[in-house]
């Protein structure tokens, strides 16, 4: 597969929400919450790993950016140092002051936003190279 040019990728994943949630363009926006805004469940975040994997033939697992290891939490809803570390490290565009000033999970799926689900899919298909270097030709 040829490297994909970045401001492509936004308007592929632009379409990619569109077809998984069948909401309208005018809603996708970069602060617009994948689940809370967007009504986007569960298995949604699991179709669009496998649209990404059929169209960019790569594995894109967006439900790991929730994911949190085993690490203790000092209640059953709130988020240890050790998992937000983890958190902030497996996805550093988000904003992990946040996440220590709301320690719960329900802050974690908070931060699923339009904006941190393209981040994430470009992070990936950039550590795959399949992201095109950019150019300063215009």
């Amino acid at each position: 597969m040829k490297p994909i040019i970045e401001t492509e990728l936004r308007s592929m994943f632009t379409d990619m929400v569109i077809d998984v949630l069948g909401v309208d363009r005018e809603e996708i926006t970069p602060e617009a919450n994948f689940f809370s805004d967007l009504g986007g469940e569960s298995i949604d975040v699991l179709e669009l790993s496998f649209m990404c994997k059929t169209r960019f033939n790569h594995e894109i697992k967006f439900q790991e950016m929730a994911s949190i290891s085993d690490a203790p939490a000092s209640n059953s809803n709130e988020l240890s140092d050790e998992q937000i570390d983890e958190i902030a490290r497996n996805l550093p565009f988000i904003d992990a002051a946040e996440l220590r000033q709301n320690r719960t999970l329900d802050t974690v799926q908070r931060l699923l936003t339009i904006e941190n689900l393209y981040q994430f899919l470009r992070l990936k298909l950039s550590e795959a190279g399949l992201i095109a270097a950019s150019s300063s030709t215009a």
